[in-house]
């Protein structure tokens, strides 16, 4: 209602202005409440608690802190790891603090110590010995005067907390339960002026803390300046970032967030299977797509052809595709589509796929073949042919004509393709001027490797148009029919011309590579990868990785080159064998990952959450992650949740709206089954009930024409 803003000049010094968005006053506002309901607080005659809108609230007090700490750190967390367990909730911690009388606590100290002098003069003059307390609290006292000397402030501190509650009932055990969390410190809860101290606690009100209510006595703490850090509620899990995919820390339940984007990061996932992978790479997915970021992956479905997102990316419609490569084509030759930036960038990003054109077609060339000069000479033609291939009127003619006209028009047929590179490779296109046996060989090297891979099953996946759009922003690739390394090789290298396409053709870009533990053993694979981890950040592409344990990426051949440029290591739930890998090849300490082998680190399915561990920078977050319901559903891969869904999305019509209320239904069938721990194979009655509340909810609808 009322705004005052400071705003600093040099010249003016600070100024003070007040923009007024109503006449009411902040506080009228405050207590007027919303639909119809009034937000004014009562008391309703209760001296113990306060009645705020469909809440009770309990005040408890602070009354006598910790003796000492055994160091600042455990003096820093302390207050922290009283809040952070699991049963306190909908709890506030209210501190004030304000210099205290000097005078008067060097005077309270000093009779404390005559008084304790009295009373071990009196034990020895009784002959009872030694008066241990009095001792003790001599020596306190001196230790409090020497801290006074040395430069330490006397402080009040008023501590309150506030715990909100349903009912009297629950509000009353929680605040038992959080009056005995304190150790040796004493909470109670204030039976008599509740609604006093709980007005106390607010920001608009004038009244100091546990000060106007003490008439009689002072119920604020005195404490020193190097004590007091051990009561203020400032302590919380350290923040990653300011958005991205939401974790809640275990403790505590403070969000943290992991954000790919914003920095170009990358991330690997790692955890046994059925520890939730999926479906948090699912959620990674969707926070590209909310930012209109494109993403491509790559997986190795099942046997029969089912993969992890297979349906969720159907559910897209349009906007999402999913191909086997091994049965779909994808044209080496096609470039990334740059008409969308200025000169300079289009120029910087062509580069870089030359670059890459280059390397691939190398690859293909000479495979295994360890012939030094030879390789040199067909890399320095190569380049020579793709600047001759992408300097020509017609090649440059037929690719604007099919990016143009787009895909499936004859034009997109007509693009240039491997085929047509091939052609390009003589020596009079080349024009070499005086040709020696070496160039000969390199050349019948390039042109007979070339038409030995266009005629071979492999030349379908890479020689042909791509056969697939450009359009959608989600595109996944499985990868199967892998015979050898060989084969491997060049369909890693087209999948990773795929990826390089999308990311040269946007700003930003997410690359997807899902429990590609097989293909790591490949030295071809691993070292795709690992150039993409390597060269990835300038391009505006982050990766995120998922694999069961980081033995197969660490003992990979690039494993330098991905470990070194991942940002996030994610970790879920491991078997007990693991727990040496990780610390053999990530340095963990075996304190802190042996957690993740244990029961408590299992996905908890009647909660629908799953548990992780996220490193970075050397620093662990112990976390939960809630996925929503319907992502959990679209993602199931059990073979019954498959079968399940399968049979209710086929009583929907075949659209993308049809679909997608297929997938509603099996939601709620399926939470319902696994918040019970029930099979999907014994839920069928339950089906056939949410089918015919969904024909009564139609029949009720009302229609208007």
């Amino acid at each position: 209602p009322q705004l005052l803003v400071v705003a600093e000049d040099k010249d003016n010094g600070i100024k003070l202005t007040e923009i007024q968005n109503s006449v009411k006053h902040s506080t009228t506002i405050l207590i007027s409440g919303e639909k119809g309901r009034s937000s004014c607080p009562e008391h309703r005659q209760c001296t113990n608690r306060v009645y705020v809108k469909d809440k009770v609230c309990g005040v408890l007090t602070m009354v006598d802190t910790v003796i000492a700490w055994v160091n600042a750190k455990e003096q820093i967390a302390w207050m922290w790891k009283v809040l952070s367990e699991n049963h306190v909730r909908d709890t506030e911690a209210w501190v004030e603090i304000s210099g205290a009388n000097r005078y008067l606590t060097e005077d309270n100290l000093h009779r404390q110590a005559k008084q304790t002098k009295a009373a071990r003069e009196r034990a020895l003059f009784k002959g009872t010995g030694r008066d241990v307390g009095a001792e003790i609290k001599q020596e306190e006292s001196f230790d409090a005067q020497k801290k006074l000397y040395k430069g330490a402030v006397p402080l009040n501190c008023a501590v309150v907390f506030l715990v909100y509650r349903e009912n009297a009932e629950s509000l009353d055990l929680a605040c038992d339960l959080l009056c005995n969390s304190f150790g040796t410190a004493k909470v109670v809860r204030e039976r008599n002026i509740a609604s006093q101290i709980w007005l106390e606690t607010l920001p608009i009100t004038w009244r100091r803390i546990l000060h106007s209510s003490s008439i009689l006595s002072e119920r604020r703490l005195v404490l020193e300046s190097e004590t007091i850090a051990g009561v203020l509620p400032l302590t919380l899990p350290k923040e990653l970032d300011s958005q991205g995919v939401e974790f809640l820390t275990n403790r505590g339940g403070k969000p943290v967030c992991v954000d790919l984007f914003t920095h170009t990061q990358h991330a690997l996932i790692t955890g046994k299977t059925g520890s939730g992978k999926s479906v948090l790479l699912w959620r990674f997915m969707l926070d590209a797509l909310s930012q209109g970021i494109p993403v491509v992956g790559m997986d190795i479905p099942a046997a029969d052809g089912e993969s992890s997102f297979k349906v969720a990316i159907a559910l897209l419609g349009d906007s999402g595709a999913y191909f086997d490569l091994s049965r779909a084509s994808n044209n080496l030759m096609e470039p990334p589509d740059l008409r969308d930036f200025d000169p300079e960038e289009r120029a910087s990003r062509m580069k870089s796929w030359r670059s890459f054109i280059r390397n691939a077609l190398s690859v293909i060339v000479m495979g295994r073949l360890d012939a030094p000069h030879l390789a040199q000479r067909v890399d320095a033609i190569l380049i020579q042919a793709l600047d001759v291939f992408l300097s020509d009127p017609d090649i440059i003619e037929r690719y604007n004509l099919a990016f143009s006209k787009g895909w499936k028009s004859p034009e997109w047929q007509d693009i240039p393709t491997l085929k047509d590179f091939s052609r390009i490779v003589t020596i009079a296109r080349l024009n070499i001027q005086k040709p020696e046996a070496i160039d000969h060989q390199a050349i019948n090297q390039i042109t007979s490797q070339i038409a030995a891979l266009l005629v071979s099953p492999l030349g379908t996946a890479i020689g042909k148009p791509s056969s697939f759009s450009p359009e959608p922003m989600v595109k996944f690739y499985a990868l199967t029919g892998l015979s050898n390394d060989q084969d491997s090789y060049t369909m890693a290298v087209a999948a990773k011309a795929a990826c390089l396409r999308v990311a040269l053709s946007h700003l930003k870009s997410l690359f997807i590579g899902d429990e590609l533990s097989v293909l790591f053993r490949k030295d071809g694979f691993s070292a795709m990868i690992g150039e993409l981890c390597a060269t990835a950040r300038k391009d505006g592409l982050s990766i995120v990785l998922s694999s069961q344990d980081p033995d197969t990426i660490c003992q990979s051949a690039a494993a330098a080159m991905i470990m070194q440029n991942i940002s996030y290591r994610i970790t879920g739930c491991i078997t007990s064998n693991a727990v040496a890998s990780f610390e053999k090849y990530l340095s963990y300490p075996v304190e802190i990952i042996a957690h993740n082998a244990s029961e408590s680190f299992f996905p908890r399915r009647s909660d629908l959450y799953s548990c992780w561990l996220i490193e970075k920078g050397g620093r662990f977050w112990q976390t939960r992650f809630y996925p929503g319901e319907m992502a959990l559903a679209a993602i199931a891969t059990n073979q019954d949740e498959r079968s399940t869904r399968r049979v209710i999305l086929s009583q929907y019509p075949n659209t993308t709206k049809g679909q997608l209320q297929g997938l509603a239904k099996f939601t709620r069938v399926y939470v319902a089954a696994i918040k019970q721990n029930k099979d999907l194979s014994d839920i069928s009655g339950e089906i056939e009930n949410v089918s015919k509340e969904d024909e009564i909810k139609d029949k009720e609808t009302p229609t208007y024409t």
